[in-house]
């Protein structure tokens, strides 16, 4: 399983627990999280990370689409999994995510 399937698996995970621990476990201290085309962030830093995790958490699972092997995939909801939403692009060193952009398609 690559690091970018560990982090759906661990999203998913946190969405039915109500716990991202796990999920923060893959940042380095220094990553950052960013968003195209949703109106939060960026996140700089493991702690703020964990924080937005907590402030606003995702409330629906996340399903791989065309999971890439260059730390690039598509995303779609489980509540509508064969409706694409945008992508995750995921940059890794040393195992661990330093930064992480979740895009939404402007049509999604």
């Amino acid at each position: 399983m690559n690091l970018l399937e560990r982090y759906v698996q661990l999203h998913n995970e946190g969405v039915r627990t109500g716990s991202f621990a796990g999920l923060m476990e893959l940042f380095s201290l220094q990553a950052v999280l960013s968003f195209e085309g949703i109106p939060l962030g960026p996140f700089e830093g493991r702690y703020a990370i964990a924080r937005a995790f907590a402030k606003h958490p995702p409330d629906d699972l996340l399903v791989l689409v065309d999971p890439g092997q260059d730390g690039r995939a598509r995303y779609a909801w489980r509540a509508a999994p064969e409706k694409v939403c945008g992508s995750l692009e995921m940059e890794v060193e040393g195992g661990r995510i330093v930064r992480l952009v979740i895009a939404r398609d402007a049509t999604a």
